[in-house]
């Protein structure tokens, strides 16, 4: 390797860490191994290197990125209201492949103002590019103060994660928590379609504990069937197999560990996986029925007649970089029309 250059293989190992943090809950000398892949992305970005190509599209600062062209709302105009006291934060994946829900979730929540077309930002730290995030996450941050709210809801455990520290000006509510508070719980088993089921603790819960709690009282509020616990949940959580974005640049290692997650349901008993992340739900859509294990949003527990497809949703994400719309949407990248 030359002095001041990172090798390529090097760069590769740290691009294929998902960045959960399992590793550090099993090693006995307390290395961060997270912090360690962090800083090489972050290193590989700043001398030039990186990030790597198939990255491109997570960023999610310019107008193109990966879930405007998912949705079509990188032609659409940011326009934000003078004051807004209730502000609903869905963040870029629940937006980007399933906006009926993001509108039914609005709704349920007193339909407080939806700021539907922006991101937290956190793509662009997964990628290295530190620089670029904590600008584009602090033009957002801005944004949300000027509105002056007294509360945000955010229903990503990413951007709750991402903004839970960062904001000083309002309460910071967990949307299942807000839910919680405004939906009145179900009596009965509710729906029969589901079985045991089992909830997936996502990455960002490991740095936020409090959502262990949150996701398993709502669960137990708006299903009445019985719930288990996989082998690794809670603290031991492990990651879908999308984290660190490693879903864009390495399909194969991505599936594989999402495949390994939905057998530590299947193993503990769990006809559904339950998950709170739109885009672990997305991750595990190509292996669900393979493992025989079914994937539902939290949130479509409210609605008995909502049964997304995550398999469906896992080949539209596909399609925006492949057939007919792979040259236009590479070219829409570069060139930012």
């Amino acid at each position: 390797m030359e002095e001041g250059r990172i090798g390529v293989d090097d760069a590769l190992i740290a691009y294929r860490c998902t960045l959960c943090g399992f590793c550090e809950t099993q090693c006995p000398y307390d290395v961060s191994v997270k912090e360690l892949m962090d800083s090489a992305r972050y290193s590989y970005v700043r001398s030039g290197q990186g990030p790597l190509a198939a990255h491109t599209p997570l960023y999610v600062n310019r107008a193109v990125n990966f879930f405007s062209l998912l949705d079509g709302s990188s032609h659409k105009k940011k326009e934000y209201p003078s004051h807004a006291d209730r502000i609903f934060f869905p963040g870029c994946s629940l937006r980007g492949y399933r906006p009926e829900l993001m509108s039914q979730v609005a709704r349920l929540l007193g339909a407080p103002y939806v700021m539907e077309n922006e991101c937290c930002g956190k793509p662009l730290k997964a990628i290295g590019d530190w620089d670029q995030y904590e600008e584009h996450n602090g033009r957002i941050l801005n944004l949300l103060e000027r509105m002056g709210p007294s509360e945000i809801i955010l229903s990503c455990p990413n951007c709750y994660g991402t903004f839970k520290s960062a904001i000083k000006f309002a309460k910071v509510t967990f949307a299942a928590e807000a839910l919680l508070e405004t939906v009145p719980p179900k009596e009965g088993p509710g729906r029969e379609d589901l079985g045991t089921v089992a909830v997936h603790d996502s990455c960002p819960y490991r740095q936020n504990p409090e959502l262990f709690d949150i996701s398993r009282r709502f669960v137990d509020t708006f299903y009445g069937g019985k719930r288990v616990e996989m082998k690794y949940s809670r603290e031991r959580l492990q990651c879908c197999g999308a984290g660190g974005a490693v879903s864009y640049s390495n399909e194969a290692l991505s599936q594989d560990t999402a495949r390994m997650r939905l057998k530590d349901a299947k193993d503990s008993g769990a006809d559904t996986v339950i998950t709170f992340c739109n885009s672990c739900g997305v991750n595990f859509g190509p292996t669900s029925g393979e493992v025989g294990v079914k994937v539902l949003h939290a949130f479509d527990l409210l609605l008995p007649e909502s049964s997304p497809d995550y398999g469906a949703l896992y080949k539209k994400s596909r399609s925006v970089f492949s057939g007919v719309c792979l040259l236009e949407n590479l070219v829409r990248l570069a060139v930012q029309v």
